[in-house]
Parts: C-alpha cells; structure tokens; sequence
C-alpha cells in the first residue's frame, strides 16, 4: 500500500487548504467519512459504489444529527437503507435516435454510468476521490477548503440530484447537461493551480488528449482500461516524435470494447505498454519538460473510454455517458510537495508492472 498524506495552506489570513491523499481504498473511504462527520449544516455527495458503506453510513449519521444530506448514486448500485437522506439514483439507460445509423439505438443502464466519488460538506469544502465505496486499489483524493470549488461542484450536484444527468438530451440527442461551474483553475497556497472539470458536458476524456499533446518531456497514463482511439493515436504520436510514452492498464483493460483496447497495442507499437493485475485509478503524469514546461497530473474518475457513442454500427459504453469529474494540478512555479507525491506513486506502479501480453 502507498499512503501519503500532504498539505498545504496559505501562510496569510486566507482560508484556503489543500490536502492530497493516495492510499489504499480502505483509508480513503475512511478519510471521506470523517469529512463528513465534520459538517454542521449541509453534505452534498455522490458515491459510485457501495462494497465499502463507511461514508454512506457516515452521510446517515450526519443525517441523524440534523444535518441536511443529499446523495447521489448510480441506479445500478445497491445501498442499504439510509434514513434520513435525501437519496437520488442517476444514469439510467436510454434509446436515442442516431443520426448517422439512422435508426434508434439503445444503452442498458450499466453503461450509463455515474463516476462521481466526493462529498461537499457546508458549501465550503470538498473532498473527492477517484473512487469511493469500492473497497479495494489504489486512490487518490483531494480533500480542499475553498467556497469556490465546493460551490462550483455543488452546481454539478444540483443538476444530478435534480435528474439531469448522462441520459439528459434535447430533441436533437444533444446533452441536455449545463457546464455549471464558471471556472476551470483555482489558484493553491503553494503557487500551483488546481483544475477541475465536469463531465460529459465538459469531455474528461479529451483532456487526456490535450494533455498528451502539451506535454514537454516523457509522459505516464495508467487508467484500468484504455478504448478511445483518438487518444491512442496521440499517443502513438507523441512517442513517434521522440517522447517516452509509457501506458500502465489495469485489471479492467479490455472489458468495455475490446476490439478498441487492442489499437493500444496495433497501432501504438511506439507506446511501452505495461499492465498490473489490479484495478487503477486513471491519472496522467506529466513531468517538468523542455523550456521550462511545469509538470502536471490530470486525474479522473473513470476510465479512458471511448468518445463515440457507437462502433461498428452498435451502442458502445463511451465518454459521453458518463457523470464523472476531473481535476488536475499544474505546477506553474515548478515542482510542488503534492506533485512529487504524485510522480512517486506512478513510478511505484510503473515499477511493479509487467509487459502487456
């Protein structure tokens, strides 16, 4: 297990902290609840999976205590019942008339898929992780004291709790969803800028792609399973114009559209694709590079599926059906303690991998 724990807070009158932990599942979760347990009036949370209930019992306990909670989950999660929360199941299936087929194609309920693992407690701070309630991997969390991200958050959780959520779409089958939040950095104590994104609305799986592309210097992705060809070929790219490009999948690799997984080893021969038999977090690496580039993680709570909604004439599991968020960390002054952390976790489980089959 891989557990560290940093902070920082600002040296003035701000009210600003930033806490970043990556650990394993159990200590996460752990670390969710107790936030929880520290609001007074008001949680707002979103949890993916329910095989750990230690924040779900903690957001009845709050309940119990007065506190208004509301929950969002996936509908194909199974929770116990928990009195006194306003309880909101999201991501249902749905049919929708593709244009390009020409006909109707429909998506069961599981690959519509709700991502979103945080809590937001007294509309001033946010804790969220790359998963909660799963019980087991690595994960990374951000647990932030800052009204402007928790309230800009609290926006995203406002349209779910409400019902507008993947499966929302106009006439045309366009995303019904709102991009609610105004901002996309905020800027740390410690000189570096934190990003934060969400989606569908705002395409999680197309800042993978930007950031493979601005990247200055070798670049890491390990994300449980990698499908979008459009970031496979970026790849492929960036590691034809001299980069190391390195690619760790985990246990879930090949699982959601196999024939688009396998591009990551026929057309990126230039990609050092290694795996673990473990389920990853998806988290790009981007080291300090070339000209004085500032190293960057981008993190996000679901994998890197595809971008289309269909492949080979049928429905696929894609990007665009998926509640999730993103958030990263831009060093733009140079290496930070939270960063090292970062880039040390990754070499970790770079080095425990093994050539892909």
């Amino acid at each position: 297990m891989i557990g560290v724990l940093l902070a920082c807070t600002a040296p003035t009158t701000s009210t600003v902290t930033f806490d970043l932990l990556i650990a394993d599942a159990i200590d996460v979760d752990a670390a969710a609840a107790q936030v929880v347990e520290d609001a007074t009036y008001e949680v707002r949370a979103a949890l993916p999976a329910a095989d750990d209930t230690t924040v779900a019992l903690a957001l009845a306990d709050r309940a119990a205590a007065g506190v208004d909670v509301r929950l969002v989950t996936d509908i194909d999660v199974v929770f116990p019942a928990l009195e006194g929360v306003d309880h909101t199941q999201v991501d249902a299936g749905l049919e929708l008339f593709d244009f390009d087929l020409n006909t109707d194609v429909a998506w069961p309920s599981t690959d519509v898929v709700m991502s979103d693992a945080f809590a937001i407690v007294d509309r001033r701070r946010l804790f969220a992780a790359t998963a909660l309630g799963t019980g087991t991997g690595l994960q990374l969390a951000i647990d932030v004291t800052y009204e402007d991200v928790a309230q800009d958050v609290e926006a995203e959780h406002v349209q779910l709790h409400g019902g507008v959520d993947a499966t929302s779409t106009d006439a045309y089958d366009a995303l019904n969803k709102s991009i609610a939040d105004p901002r996309w950095s905020y800027p740390l104590p410690d000189g570096s800028l934190l990003e934060l994104w969400c989606g569908p609305q705002e395409r999680l799986v197309k800042r993978l792609i930007d950031g493979v592309f601005a990247a200055r210097g070798d670049i890491v992705l390990l994300s449980d399973d990698v499908a979008d060809e459009a970031l496979i070929l970026t790849l492929q790219e960036k590691a034809e114009t001299g980069f190391g490009v390195t690619v760790v999948t985990g246990s879930g690799f090949g699982t959601r559209v196999p024939s688009l997984s396998a591009l990551l080893d026929s057309a990126a021969p230039d990609v050092l694709h290694l795996t673990v038999a473990e389920p990853l977090p998806t988290v790009l690496w981007v080291p300090p590079g070339a000209r004085g580039a500032w190293p960057r993680a981008l993190v996000l709570t679901h994998p890197a599926l595809p971008a289309v909604r269909t492949f080979g004439g049928a429905a696929i599991p894609s990007d665009q059906f998926v509640d999730g968020l993103a958030w990263g960390l831009l060093g733009q002054g140079g290496r930070t303690p939270a960063l090292d952390a970062i880039e040390a976790a990754v070499a970790t489980i770079v080095a425990g991998a093994e050539d892909a089959p």
